[in-house]
């Protein structure tokens, strides 16, 4: 609250200069980037974070107030009233986390309403996003499973769509990736999708943002339980699977470290492995001794190779 009637005091001191606008607005994304470091440090509950979000509403509220009898313009309302939206938003996440489930919702209510009418690629529209993955994200916990794939396709094809020049591209591509994961992961835990739609969804997420370990994560494991559910004789004869999934195994632990414990031993056990039918694959060869037995042991020493130099 103090920091909050500093800035206003900046802001007043600035509207008597008759300094530029954007001043003001850099003055309150310090504001709010103070605010956002701050409750990093405090405990992740409804019971801590609902009273601090309240305060910032209160504060940025009256900050708005006076930014509108100004009639400065509408960038700087707008900015204040965007990170009123997200304060409720951030409300509604502490809630559902808590399973104070109607508590949540009131919370997407007030978030949702302002930024219903938000044009496609702005940032009003990335707001009304992600205010749509949270609704997901409640139904799914509601038991609304066709609800919240409906809402999360929604969010990808179209409030995440770039629009015209100003639009933030690569904010969009980062959230419409984050976006289809958790769409992707529904349809694998509903069994709405068949294998080959699910693959080709997880294999998108990884063209959405090439440099986030989440996807490949999340595609190695799923073609890990796909390989895994095949008999004996099945895995020994899919080669290029064992590749994809070591390689986004190896991908993930490239780009961070989140799933290091999961992810390290599931490609070290697969690559050696994949070694080992070798064996198989030759002593079968050796008794029959046909040429086509041949070509499979070339071709399984081939991968092998490359898999090497993925590990």
């Amino acid at each position: 609250m103090e920091a909050g009637l500093k800035v206003l005091v900046r802001w007043k001191d600035s509207w008597q200069k008759r300094r530029p606008e954007a001043e003001r607005i850099y003055q309150l994304e310090k504001l709010v980037s103070s605010w956002n470091s701050r409750a990093g440090l405090v405990q992740h509950s409804l019971r801590v974070i609902e009273p601090l979000q309240a305060l910032r509403r209160s504060t940025l509220g009256l900050l708005a107030s006076v930014a509108s009898s100004k009639n400065d313009g509408d960038s700087l309302v707008r900015r204040v009233n965007d990170e009123i939206d997200r304060s409720w938003l951030l409300s509604a996440k502490a809630a559902r986390k808590s399973q104070h489930y109607h508590r949540a919702y009131s919370c997407l209510l007030n978030a949702e309403r302002p930024i219903i009418d938000a044009e496609p690629g702005s940032a009003a529209s990335l707001l009304r996003a992600e205010v749509l993955i949270e609704k997901a994200k409640l139904d799914w916990k509601n038991g609304n499973q066709e609800e919240a794939m409906r809402l999360l396709n929604s969010s990808v094809e179209f409030y995440l769509t770039p629009q015209g020049a100003d639009a933030d591209i690569s904010v969009d591509k980062d959230m419409a990736a984050m976006t289809r994961l958790l769409l992707t992961q529904y349809w694998e835990e509903a069994g709405y999708q068949d294998s080959a739609k699910i693959r080709s969804s997880y294999e998108r997420v990884c063209q959405m943002s090439s440099d986030w370990e989440q996807g490949y994560f999340y595609l190695a494991k799923y073609l890990d339980k796909v390989h895994s559910s095949k008999g004996d004789r099945s895995r020994e004869l899919q080669p290029d699977l064992v590749h994809t999934i070591v390689t986004s195994y190896g991908k993930s632990l490239v780009y961070g470290f989140r799933h290091v414990y999961e992810a390290l031993p599931r490609l070290l056990t697969l690559w050696m492995e994949f070694g080992t039918a070798i064996e198989t694959v030759r002593s079968s060869s050796s008794k029959s001794g046909t040429a086509s037995n041949a070509q499979s042991i070339m071709r399984v020493q081939q991968n092998l190779k490359e898999l090497t130099k993925t590990v």
